[in-house]
């Protein structure tokens, strides 16, 4: 389906999402929801202890679903910061006030988070290069990596603070493991397949709305194949029990990688 130019291609596209998306970084203005993201950035250290009092419901815990948080940790160690962060931004008060009970996140931390994102806002150029090559030709893709990599919101979600970005970039990969898998209908890519939607939820919970629809599908599916005996009839069939495992898959995924959820 790829060729090694491929792969240079899509090489040279994360080269110029980075650079394009890096370059806004110093300049894109500070939002107080950066401020949370940098101080959940400890989600990280905690994931080591899923069962701790940390993951007990709060407003920390339960504002957000955590993989967005377990990026910005890693981001910041990986860039050399650590996890002891800024105070948990108050949005009944204004910046100022913030700002004196120690609640703003450090310049460098802010900054290594963004650049955090950065790289997945680059990710997702590379990803969008990949499904319009594999839905039509390298052109396809070139153009669609081209009208997204200087969008302005592509710009401001790869420049930010936050999860938007590696929400986008879970579905786009989904995208391209769900044209695998239709292509080839595989146990193991319909489990890659639940495995990122069921991150997709564990970031933003949108993309758990997808499970349904794709689990009906592969009921249509699976009744295509028991009515025909040709081959399209038995790969439509393989198809539809594929996409069935999606719910349990996806499902476990999720919960598995939000502690909060449990003991319940």
């Amino acid at each position: 389906m790829y060729s090694r130019w491929d792969a240079l291609l899509a090489a040279l596209v994360f080269v110029v999402a980075l650079a394009v998306n890096l370059h806004a970084v110093p300049t894109t203005q500070f939002h107080r929801d950066e401020a949370r993201w940098v101080h959940r950035a400890r989600f990280l250290e905690q994931a080591a202890n899923p069962t701790g009092p940390y993951w007990r419901e709060s407003e920390l815990v339960i504002g957000q679903p955590p993989l967005g948080s377990y990026l910005m940790g890693l981001g910041l160690v990986l860039q050399g910061r650590d996890l002891e962060t800024n105070g948990y931004y108050d949005f009944h008060y204004g910046q100022d006030w913030n700002a004196r009970h120690g609640n703003l996140p450090d310049p460098l931390d802010l900054e290594a988070a963004r650049r955090t994102n950065s790289v997945v806002g680059a990710l997702i150029a590379m990803a969008v290069y990949l499904i319009g090559r594999g839905l039509l030709n390298p052109v396809a893709g070139i153009a669609g990596a081209a009208l997204l990599i200087p969008h302005a919101l592509s710009i401001y979600l790869s420049s930010l603070a936050g999860s938007d970005a590696i929400v986008a970039l879970l579905v786009a990969w989904a995208a391209l493991a769900a044209m695998l898998l239709a292509q080839r209908p595989t146990w193991a890519r319909a489990v890659v397949l639940g495995i990122l939607l069921g991150l997709g939820g564990a970031a933003k919970l949108s993309p758990l709305g997808l499970i349904a629809p794709l689990a009906a599908a592969g009921l249509v599916l699976i009744w295509r194949g028991w009515r025909g005996s040709d081959e399209a009839a038995r790969h439509d069939g393989a198809l539809g029990w594929r996409l069935m495992a999606l719910p349990p898959v996806a499902t476990a995924t999720f919960i598995a990688s939000y502690p909060y959820l449990w003991p319940d």
